[in-house]
């Protein structure tokens, strides 16, 4: 077994309130006395743990994270559940994955979770954000060829998952552990029935090795690892400013400040797409955001992804006239070296969540 289990021992609790998110509560994996208290504050209602387990008490330190699944249908339970069923078949066949090492999850609500343990993996003593990407690929896998509605949007290490026995507020059940077997063969109306109250086990899952799935991983890691040679995680790109800026002071200001309501939509998605401009990684792009959001947390866990993907996906730098930008400009720093008339609005109109509003939205799971 990797040392890297045994040196990351903190997670980090949430809970959702009338008010809004609470999160940013840091304990130790082992130390149930202090979840069990915080279950306790909030009545065991709507209170979430990290997936991740992280070396400090932050989320910017290093942290291992097993694979995970979120799989909700909002108007079809049934469905969710014949897709989680589908996608255990899959990762038996392929990767020797045993049904009966999954930690199956009834959420409460609209759809189920799906955990594999670590030490399934024999978990590796690479970067977690490395073994992340990893993750997120075999969902999209999964999601093409067993399980549409596998949310791709969870992996990143501010996920927070509800936690086991607890009160899911929208409907007044409780999210329980469930067998593969027993999602397989008794059907959704036993799963309603059986979440009107707690189960007495924490999880049914049996933990162990399974060799066919660390073989699988380890080659996944030598692949992402001759896609992703030393030093290209960070590229020239194509940017261009006077003066030899390669990161002008207004950005380089919204990195280090904390920033007030009302202006962490358009600073991020500012950020977000400067840093797919001068050609950055998109993992590190959204670990950068991450940082400066750790600082005044947003209480929409997906909107730095969706954010840093948009980002990626419609690279340029803003200018001075955007509005969080423009909060620390320096004219006499730089001009661009081309036609400043092309930079366009900060926001494009129509896409979805980008508006720069208020994203104060539960969570997905």
């Amino acid at each position: 077994m990797s040392n890297s289990l045994n040196n990351h021992g903190w997670i980090e609790l949430a809970a959702m309130t009338l008010s809004g998110m609470v999160r940013n509560q840091w304990v130790q994996a082992a130390n149930l006395s202090a979840q069990t208290a915080w279950r306790q504050r909030f009545d065991n209602r709507d209170v979430y743990a990290s997936v991740c387990r992280f070396e400090k008490p932050s989320r910017q330190s290093e942290f291992v994270c097993p694979f995970y699944l979120d799989v909700d249908c909002e108007t079809d339970l049934s469905k969710a559940a014949r897709q989680v069923i589908a996608a255990a078949d899959l990762m038996a066949d392929h990767i020797g994955i045993l049904p009966e090492c999954l930690d199956i999850s009834f959420s409460g609500a609209k759809g189920f979770h799906v955990v594999v343990p670590l030490q399934t993996f024999d978990y590796p003593d690479v970067p977690g954000k490395q073994v992340l990407a990893i993750w997120r690929s075999l969902a999209v896998r999964l999601a093409k060829e067993a399980a549409p509605n596998i949310d791709l949007i969870v992996y990143q290490p501010s996920r927070v998952l509800r936690m086991a026995n607890s009160i899911n507020s929208k409907s007044g059940l409780y999210k329980i552990p469930l067998e593969y077997k027993e999602l397989r063969d008794l059907g959704l109306e036993h799963v309603l029935e059986v979440a009107r109250q707690m189960r007495t086990e924490e999880t049914m899952a049996m933990p162990e090795e399974c060799p066919k799935a660390i073989a699988w991983l380890h080659g996944a890691i030598r692949w992402l690892q001759s896609r992703s040679p030393r030093g290209s995680n960070r590229s020239d790109g194509h940017a261009s400013f006077k003066h030899g800026w390669r990161v002008p002071p207004c950005i380089r200001a919204l990195e280090e400040t904390v920033l007030p309501d009302g202006l962490r939509h358009a600073a991020y998605l500012a950020l977000a797409r400067f840093y797919a401009w001068i050609g950055m990684h998109i993992e590190e792009a959204m670990a950068r955001i991450e940082q400066v959001d750790h600082r005044h947390p947003i209480r929409d866990f997906d909107y730095i992804a969706r954010i840093t993907r948009y980002g990626h996906e419609h690279p340029r730098f803003p200018g001075c006239e955007n509005p969080a930008l423009k909060r620390h400009c320096d004219m006499q720093c730089f001009r661009l070296q081309h036609d400043t008339s092309q930079v366009g609005p900060t926001v494009e109109k129509g896409v979805p969540g980008l508006d720069g509003g208020s994203h104060e939205n539960e969570l997905r799971t």
